[in-house]
């Protein structure tokens, strides 16, 4: 597939700011928007907004200067015009709802679909060791204020009523190599088990086994670690905050690098019996420090835990530049 993929960055960026373009000369998969809605059931007219074509607007919206719905509507007319076809009212309203009525699964099989093509066409240089690395993180956003996003994903309480937006958690698994975000997870901003280990927790299963999942100290938990390496997915992080780390302790494998025994916590309560008793009793952590230097700043010292145990395979210069 690398010979679909010719066009210089430049040429991307004049395609997609092109109103003739309409982002479908670059990347048009009519067949697969129409698979997917297929798949999942999804009944529509075949009229001018079909899914295939409101997709497409929808992230010409996205990626424009304009963000107005006026102006995708504009680009769709000079799309058409350009093929000689009519013209379409220049009006928002038929766009807009056919917009509402494409359902959230479709957006996320395709994402998959281009996360996969992305990784198709992926340089052997682009690796880790010849691994593939994903790297989590997570943010908020804020919602349309509907009366139904208020009760999904309720505003802060530091906000008074009619005075906020319904707020979300996300969290995103993207590719170090590619950029591409593989797997989402949403969730309410507030609310028990509405942290984003908690959504990391819903979506680790999709991580292919050998892959090398990139994180924030945030993540270097227990349940993690182990879920990690139960999965056949190596986890490398800072070491979470509440951890002490003794580097005069443990299996020295060189200075400051060292292989430690984390033991199973008691159950938390958001955690099944059944659920537990599949966790090891024990796993191993490799600890690691480094310098970084940076010219201007004081140096800092940076504290690593990891599964990749083994120094000779994995040297703690290659972890600490990632």
């Amino acid at each position: 597939m690398r010979n679909q993929f010719t066009d210089s960055p430049a040429d991307v960026q004049s395609k997609l700011r092109s109103a003739k373009s309409l982002c479908l000369d670059l990347l048009l998969p009519k067949a697969e928007v129409l698979a997917i809605c297929v798949s999942i059931g999804h009944e529509y007219r075949d009229r001018i907004y079909n899914p295939m074509i409101v997709v497409w607007m929808f992230i010409s919206q996205v990626l424009s200067k304009d963000h107005s719905c006026q102006q995708a509507v504009t680009r769709l007319n000079a799309w058409r015009v350009a093929r000689g076809l009519a013209k379409v009212s220049s009006v928002t309203t038929a766009y807009c709802k056919a917009r509402c009525r494409l359902p959230e699964e479709l957006f996320e099989q395709l994402l998959a679909w281009t996360s996969c093509r992305c990784e198709q066409v992926t340089d052997e240089s682009w690796l880790f060791h010849n691994r593939i690395v994903e790297m989590v993180d997570g943010w908020t956003v804020m919602m349309a204020d509907t009366d139904e996003n208020q009760e999904e994903y309720p505003q802060m309480t530091s906000q008074k009523r009619g005075c906020g937006f319904p707020i979300a958690r996300m969290i995103g698994v993207f590719s170090l190599a590619t950029g591409a975000i593989n797997h989402t997870a949403i969730g309410p901003y507030k609310g028990k088990q509405t942290g984003e280990t908690a959504l990391l927790r819903t979506v680790i299963d999709r991580i292919l086994p050998g892959r090398i999942l990139l994180a924030d100290r945030y993540y270097a938990n227990f349940w993690l670690l182990a879920a990690g390496e139960m999965r056949g997915i190596d986890l490398v992080a800072r070491a979470h905050h509440l951890r002490k780390v003794d580097f005069r302790r443990g299996l020295k494998q060189g200075y400051l690098d060292q292989v430690v025994g984390y033991r199973k916590p008691q159950r938390p309560k958001w955690m099944s019996e059944e659920e537990y008793a599949k966790f090891p009793s024990l796993i191993l952590v490799r600890h690691l420090k480094y310098k970084v230097e940076q010219k201007g700043f004081r140096s800092r010292e940076i504290t690593l835990a990891t599964t990749l145990l083994k120094a000779e395979a994995y040297p703690a210069e290659d972890l600490a530049s990632l």
